[in-house]
């Protein structure tokens, strides 16, 4: 089984443009995000090293 991450970003399409974006993990793989649950809260330190975690 595979798990979904989607987040959005902007105002909405009434309002203006907005982005969305995807993320898929393998199940069991999660763990290797630690204890993210708010990527606007990491520093830019952190985000790098979840994003290499990510493309291993």
């Amino acid at each position: 089984m595979k798990i979904l991450g989607i987040d959005e970003a902007g105002r909405g399409p009434v309002i203006g443009p907005m982005i969305v974006a995807g993320v898929m993990i393998e199940d069991g793989k999660e763990k290797m995000l630690g204890e993210v649950k708010d990527s606007k809260l990491l520093r830019q330190k952190q985000r790098v090293c979840c994003l290499s975690k990510r493309n291993r």
